[in-house]
């Protein structure tokens, strides 16, 4: 009885030891920064992420999409759906290190063969038996086997949970995106519907200097040909805009008639509230992206991997323990000279394999160097991406400015021709190439508007959004 203790206490202190490597995690260049922009200082930087989208936009509506966006999306359900049963795995490693016990009653008739031995101990030919009683195994993770499985299964957890993360946020640039052209395309459809009146009345000026003889019948002809092609730009634009809705409402996991009821866009200036980026982030806002997150996760679970291999060469202990009561007459099954029991160690240690452990040893560290490399492709991918984003952001900031700048002079001048014209010192066709000056001048910038706010989505997107900073 003693050894018996001093074997289980001996199993229970070694049970904590693992082999394989230990694990350390890399990390990215703490001094690293995205030095590929260098632009001017400017006050108000953003240097963090958290509140991006009221500190840039503050449109209630976008804000409602994102939300409804991250509640009803299929394919961010469907993701969900494989982490819960990831985590459910995980439950089965964890009960694989704690003993099994099961029940079994056993009622049986034999039949003895007569040519095995002369001998009377075997019996009668038939023969009845009959068992009920708990059985117990329990394998000791003595070298960690089931515990490095574990880990396995926790790391896959992890990175599927980043991998969630990172369609998360694929999912609101993609829905901020296409707001965003819904957006410019219902503020281009406005200065459409303006120009359609501006061209309905150069048609009307253009028939009745015709008809007084002032004007050829070609001016009028090109008169017509100019409002026939902004109504058709008026469809083009129209047709666009239910494509882009339609997109958002597949989206956010809703039907078109059912999006079309419960969102409308708006008819405010297609403006946002700029602000400066500042182009020297620090380098471990790149930890937040889920990106290299899951790779420095599927990293460590390859670790895992190799240590649950160089288990595999060392003995497996496991307690095996049955006791019940056991009979052949069954008026006798349930009494105290019925009870029978057992229990001890089974060892199993791997002799001859051929090389099959070590080669799956070595298989386990390539794909872990493997792993390792692509964590530091994935890095380097994240930092150019950053450095683009930047670039491509500060370009189409320029982009805007410039054309809001143009815009802003043609409205200045189309306010001074309509002054003029009231005051019966300019004519209504000089009036009418104002407006048409002005209209065209409003279309690049919002489309120059659209650009820069969705290049700042983009560096949105390549820092790794919000979650890894405010915990949405």
């Amino acid at each position: 009885m003693k050894r018996g203790l001093f074997f289980l206490s001996s199993v229970m202190v070694l049970g904590g030891c693992t082999v394989g490597p230990r694990y350390t995690p890399p990390e990215p260049d703490p001094n690293a920064r995205y030095g590929a922009v260098e632009r001017r200082p400017s006050r108000g930087k953003m240097t963090s992420l958290a509140g991006f989208w009221d500190r840039f936009f503050g449109d209630p509506l976008l804000s409602s999409l994102l939300k409804e966006a991250l509640v009803h999306n299929l394919d961010l359900r469907i993701a969900d759906q494989t982490l819960k049963a990831a985590c459910e795995q995980k439950r089965i490693k964890t009960a694989a290190l704690f003993p099994e016990i099961d029940a079994r009653l056993e009622a049986r008739r034999i039949r003895v063969s007569q040519t095995l031995s002369k001998s009377e101990f075997l019996g009668p030919t038939m023969q009845s038996f009959y068992f009920a009683g708990p059985d117990l195994s329990w394998e000791i993770d003595l070298f960690g086997k089931k515990r490095q499985e574990r880990e396995i299964v926790m790391r896959e957890i992890e990175a599927q949970e980043l991998e969630t993360q990172a369609l998360a946020i694929t999912l609101v640039s993609r829905v901020a995106s296409g707001y965003l052209r819904a957006r410019a395309l219902r503020a281009r459809l406005l200065l459409e519907k303006e120009r359609i009146r501006t061209a309905q009345t150069a048609l009307s000026l253009g028939s009745a200097l015709t008809e007084a003889g002032l004007a050829s019948v070609r001016d009028r002809i090109d008169r017509k040909y100019a409002l026939l092609r902004t109504r058709i730009d008026d469809k083009a634009l129209q047709a666009l805009l239910e494509e882009e809705m339609e997109d958002l409402a597949f989206l956010l996991g809703l039907s078109s008639e059912t999006f079309g009821k419960r969102f409308t866009l708006p008819d405010t200036p297609f403006t946002f509230r700029a602000e400066e980026v500042d182009p020297k982030l620090p380098a471990d806002l790149i930890r937040n992206r889920p990106d290299i997150r899951k790779a420095e996760r599927l990293l460590a679970g390859h670790n895992a991997r190799v240590g649950s291999a160089i288990a595999d060469l060392f003995p497996r202990i496991s307690l095996l323990s049955e006791c019940g009561v056991s009979s052949s007459v069954s008026d006798r099954w349930l009494t105290s000279r019925s009870i029978t029991w057992f229990g001890g160690p089974k060892i199993t240690w791997p002799l001859l394999y051929f090389q099959r452990l070590r080669a799956d040893i070595r298989m386990r560290k390539a794909l872990e160097k493997r792993a390792c490399l692509e964590y530091e492709r994935t890095v380097l991918r994240a930092v150019r991406e950053v450095e683009t984003a930047l670039i491509l952001y500060y370009e189409a900031k320029e982009r805007k400015v410039l054309a809001e700048e143009l815009a802003g002079k043609r409205r200045q001048q189309y306010r001074m021709t309509q002054s003029l014209y009231e005051g019966g010192l300019a004519p209504l066709g000089e009036l009418l190439t104002a407006h048409n000056e002005m209209t065209e001048a409003e279309t690049i910038r919002i489309d120059y508007v659209r650009d820069a706010m969705t290049a700042l989505i983009t560096l949105h997107k390549a820092l790794g959004g919000d979650f890894a900073t405010n915990g949405s």
